[in-house]
């Protein structure tokens, strides 16, 4: 599972302060630090942490190693959400994975306006359940996996380049928000993984 690996943030305890951030542990060196008051809490495996829907989020400064241009990549996380609407995943202005308005899991990568892809789950998740989240882009197709299975019901809409669009940027990432300033997630994340 190391393969292509560029960012892993387990949150467990070994690697994490209560109040200053969480360290990749792919020894990449993509620091996440902590805003508002992110807590650790009980995870999925070890060690999770619990977002309060207000001003919590984790930022990771910038990284080459995630502009993934127009080529193949894969998110993965655990995700145990208390409402709709806010973004889980989030790098400006390039991609994001999120649970939006509608109760949906919802995967986007763009360039712009008039250059994007985004695929809406079949799947409405339940709040206070856990569920595994994998996101990717490989050649022409997006795909999302939910619990290790397919929803090959996903329903994509595309605009110019779709899915092929370069989303490469030098925006940091942001795990709870939109950029730090909306959007805020409310709930629990675990175990992030991100593959170029």
């Amino acid at each position: 599972w190391t393969n292509g690996l560029v960012g892993y943030w387990s949150f467990d305890g070994q690697y994490t302060t209560s109040t200053a951030g969480t360290r990749d542990v792919s020894n990449s060196g993509n620091w996440g630090a902590f805003s508002g008051g992110v807590k650790p809490v009980a995870g999925v495996v070890g060690q999770a942490l619990s977002f309060d829907g207000v001003d919590d989020y984790i930022r990771i400064e910038h990284n080459s190693a995630f502009n993934f241009g127009t080529g193949d990549f894969t998110w993965e996380f655990w995700l145990n959400p208390s409402l709709t609407g806010v973004r889980l995943l989030y790098k400006d202005p390039n991609w994001a994975a999120m649970v939006p308005n509608g109760g949906k899991f919802w995967f986007r990568v763009w360039q712009s306006a008039l250059d994007y892809a985004s695929l809406t789950s079949s799947v409405t998740p339940g709040a206070n359940t856990w569920y595994h989240f994998v996101a990717l882009r490989r050649g022409s197709s997006l795909e999302m996996y939910i619990d290790g299975v397919r929803d090959t019901a996903a329903s994509l809409s595309t605009a110019g380049a779709g899915v092929g669009s370069n989303i490469d940027s030098t925006q940091f990432i942001s795990i709870g928000s939109e950029g730090g300033s909306a959007n805020f997630w409310k709930g629990l994340v675990d175990e992030v993984r991100i593959y170029n």
